[in-house]
């Protein structure tokens, strides 16, 4: 049995068509290949008789967008790898569209390579062609000339004559010959629209790394143009600023091609007199001795270049045999399994599933649920001080200084609070310096900083507010400053200590910002001159206080974590656990910090009534931050920029 016949209806007509098995049947409806499978039988047959299929035919837009629509490209962080993927009711046509559109995409790459192969080859291939004629013109005319006269040697002295006067000849040739080039690809950038950039060759000429290097730049910033018109709008800012890049670069190169059009010019000129001073030089020899030189020489300027041609040829033809793809297949596609279920089954599962799992964290939370959302639920966990805590407050994207915004609430009394327990610290030694941390980023550090500072500063003392987390400050947008210059710019060695400072006369703060952000901030940290500023804080400031990067993810704030007085950590009660403090009292023993204490952040409204007698206002707050490496144990973020 290695046929099968196909029944089915269309238009109200009964259709019959017997087909092979495993061989691809082509009709004026549709094109099929069907496998026998080993199970297929005669008890079997029967059985799948009875089933019914329906086939909807579709138009080519629709399988297009139904393939757009369950296809999605991811790069994987960190690298330049493309991860593929497409949902499709049959495994083996998703399988079989992948490995095309793979091969499709590397082939499309490749022949933009190949393109600019040809036309250089093009190129070279008519200048030769141009050499031969007018070779084969050359030894025509002197083996006539040869016939009709007689012809001695030349003496020494019109031999060196002659030699000179073809050397300078043959510069000013390839001179001439570099100009045209330079006019021709001006004229060629000049006239092209951006979507066909392919350059002309400029090879056969002595080489021009930087005009080779802008000319690929440019073709390479054109390609991708070209791959993201399909993807990307054209008001898009990426599409725009992509825009803008390709014109700056065009303008540049066009500067550089008019510039090397004046050098060569002058060149020219130079090698043209030189000529012409030898070929005065040579009028002394007999006119027939003249004319047969002028021959020769024209004729070895012509096989110079000759020669010149065919090895760039080679060269080129050579270059085409090496051309690669720029991307690979790193793995083949592959089925994942069955992704897709019944929807309907799918929501009256998940229904329940919600139902019987939102159960289940509730008890779970309330049970074993181990965030510390509680002053005492921290207290009870450590011998660390602990300060104090702030209440959640919903207005902080409006107002981050709730200091000066709402200086009689609660909130701000809770900052009144956390002063007063800050001068408890350290009861030896005067509190001056004093380091606001945190374990994670987006805790609330800057946002104690900048009113702690605030505070601080309200109760008569000269304070100095230093923004000392190099990776991603925030305490320029907390003061609604410009981060031109600070920190960053003093270790370097551009600015002085006095040049830092940002005085805000309406707070009584003086303010020194982290500066531009430097790409080895970690490492700019250990620069002995931050403890010239740290001294120069203590001198001249009754307090300074130095918001540092998460202590838990970069090393920065350990560094001089022991040239502090007062270490102040904050934790959010959204990530404030019992691991969270354990590495924090590791840090505190292994530092030697004379004083410090905690902060809870965050603390919500029925939590803080417990804590507060009856604090009511509400504080919210928390930011996207990110840091790529450093210290971790455990507890994931996610980097969300404002």
């Amino acid at each position: 049995m290695n046929t099968y016949k196909l029944d089915y209806e269309k238009g109200g007509v009964n259709i019959s068509r017997r087909h092979n098995f495993g061989e691809k049947e082509y009709t004026n409806e549709y094109i099929i290949k069907t496998d026998r499978r080993a199970e297929l039988n005669e008890n079997s047959v029967e059985r799948l008789k009875q089933l019914k299929y329906r086939i909807v035919p579709h138009s080519e837009t629709f399988l297009v967008n139904k393939i757009r629509r369950s296809m999605s490209i991811d790069n994987i962080d960190y690298t330049s790898i493309l991860l593929v993927r497409l949902e499709d009711e049959i495994a083996v046509r998703a399988k079989m569209f992948l490995d095309t559109l793979s091969q499709v995409y590397i082939n499309y790459s490749k022949r933009s390579d190949s393109l600019i192969n040809a036309k250089t080859l093009f190129h070279i291939g008519n200048q030769i062609d141009t050499l031969k004629v007018r070779l084969d013109t050359i030894e025509t005319e002197l083996e006539i000339y040869r016939k009709d006269s007689t012809i001695l040697n030349l003496d020494k002295e019109s031999d060196k004559f002659f030699e000179e006067w073809v050397r300078y000849d043959s510069e000013r040739r390839k001179y001439q010959l570099q100009l045209q080039s330079i006019n021709n690809l001006e004229k060629y950038m000049k006239n092209t629209k951006d979507h066909n950039l392919i350059p002309p060759s400029f090879y056969v000429l002595e080489r021009d790394d930087f005009l080779e290097q802008s000319l690929q730049e440019l073709y390479t910033k054109q390609i991708q143009k070209n791959r993201s018109e399909f993807d990307i709008k054209f008001q898009h800012a990426g599409m725009q600023q992509l825009d803008s890049t390709i014109s700056t670069m065009k303008k540049d190169i066009l500067l550089y091609i008019e510039d090397t059009r004046v050098a060569i010019t002058q060149k020219i000129k130079e090698v043209t007199k030189q000529t012409s001073q030898y070929a005065d030089l040579m009028k002394r020899v007999p006119r027939r001795q003249r004319d047969m030189l002028s021959i020769e020489r024209e004729n070895q300027v012509n096989e110079k270049l000759y020669l010149f041609l065919l090895e760039k040829q080679a060269n080129t033809e050579i270059a085409r045999a090496g051309i690669t793809p720029q991307m690979k297949v790193i793995e083949r596609s592959r089925s994942i399994g069955k992704v897709g279920p019944d929807k309907e089954r799918i929501y009256y599962i998940f229904i329940l599933a919600g139902l019987v799992l939102a159960g289940v964290i509730t008890f779970v939370k309330y049970i074993y649920f181990d965030n510390i959302e509680r002053i005492q639920d921290l207290k009870d966990l450590t011998s660390l001080p602990v300060l104090g805590g702030i209440p959640n407050y919903k207005e902080i994207e409006d107002q981050q200084l709730v200091i000066h915004s709402k200086p009689k609430s609660q909130i701000a009394e809770a900052f009144r609070n956390l002063r007063t327990n800050l001068t408890y610290l350290n009861p030896d030694k005067e509190a001056k310096v004093v380091l606001v941390s945190s374990v994670h980023p987006g805790e609330g550090k800057t946002f104690l900083s900048s009113n702690l500072a605030s505070i601080l500063a309200k109760s008569d003392k000269r304070v100095l507010l230093i923004d000392l987390d190099l990776h991603k400050p925030k305490i320029q947008t907390t003061l609604n400053l410009s981060n031109d210059h600070g920190v960053s710019s003093y270790l370097i060695g551009k600015m002085g200590i006095e040049e830092l400072t940002t005085s805000l006369p309406e707070m009584d703060l003086d303010v020194i910002l982290s500066g531009p952000i430097p790409p080895n901030p970690s490492e700019l940290i250990l620069n002995e001159k931050l403890m010239k500023l740290i001294a120069y804080g203590r001198e001249h400031y009754d307090m300074v206080i130095v918001d540092t990067p998460p202590i838990g993810l970069i090393s920065d704030a350990m560094v001089f974590l022991n040239q502090v007085d007062v270490g102040v950590f904050v934790m959010h009660t959204s990530m404030a656990k019992r691991q969270g403090v354990e590495f924090l009292e590791e840090i505190v023993r292994k530092s030697g910090v004379p004083g410090y204490g905690l902060v809870l952040n965050n603390i919500k409204t029925k939590r803080w009534r417990t804590y507060g007698g009856g604090y009511g206002m509400r504080y919210g707050y928390g930011y996207g931050y990110g840091y790529g490496y450093g210290y971790g144990y455990g507890q994931g973020y996610i980097d969300d920029e404002d």
